[in-house]
């Protein structure tokens, strides 16, 4: 396999957490044999929590997925009405709009529906504060990842399954 065939593969982060400098210097190791795709901490780390833009699933590393479940396990776990549990499908989503991610905080005051929940599928009724929480949170964290690009109209969605220890 080739260089640009394997690096197609890898998440592109460049986080080194490998012990390589970037993805590209992993895939030339890969490529002569001399490492595997294993060795990359976010393909290994597995996803319990998923990332999309516009349906384009975005790497995520461990940390970063554990803080953004922490983060909406507590908003949401906390909220009148939710009853959450082990087991449960948690999606949240986002549609951006205005010209950037300041833009639309800015514009959230207008917006009829910044942010939906949906627990098993169904969606979750939540008032214009707990959205703009939930808006404001996700979009600040997703926002700082790398190889992640906001555009207006696009479709930020997040999502993961409740596991044993979430809720204690």
């Amino acid at each position: 396999m080739k260089v640009d065939e394997i690096l197609k593969k890898l998440p592109g982060l460049n986080c080194g957490e490998c012990g390589f400098k970037n993805c590209r210097e992993l895939a030339m190791k890969i490529a002569e044999g001399k490492a595997k795709f294993e060795n990359c901490v976010v393909l290994s780390a597995g996803q319990n929590l998923l990332v999309y833009i516009d349906n384009e699933k975005i790497p995520v590393g461990k940390f970063v997925q554990n803080i953004i479940r922490k983060a909406n396990l507590g908003i949401i776990s906390n909220l009148k009405g939710i009853s959450l549990k082990e087991g449960d499908n948690l999606r949240i989503e986002i549609r951006i709009s205005g010209e950037s991610i300041d833009d639309y905080l800015a514009e959230q005051l207008e917006l009829e529906e910044k942010a939906k929940v949906y627990i098993n599928g169904e969606k979750t009724e939540i008032g214009r504060f707990v959205q703009d929480i939930v808006s404001g949170v996700n979009l600040g964290m997703v926002s700082t990842l790398k190889k992640v690009k906001l555009d207006p109209g696009s479709l930020l969605s997040i999502e993961f399954k409740i596991e044993k220890g979430d809720l204690s």
